[in-house]
């Protein structure tokens, strides 16, 4: 992929969860969840 697929994205990713301890938690659609920690993410 070259570009962000927002067509992609609404049919895979569920809901994301932002925490007060700045983690992320991406649910997909099949109930995977895949949680990325605030010095994963923070650079961006």
């Amino acid at each position: 992929m070259a570009e962000f697929d927002e067509e992609l994205w609404y049919a895979t990713v569920d809901h994301v969860a932002v925490y007060e301890d700045k983690r992320m938690v991406f649910t997909f659609r099949d109930h995977t969840q895949v949680e990325v920690p605030e010095d994963r993410w923070k650079a961006a």
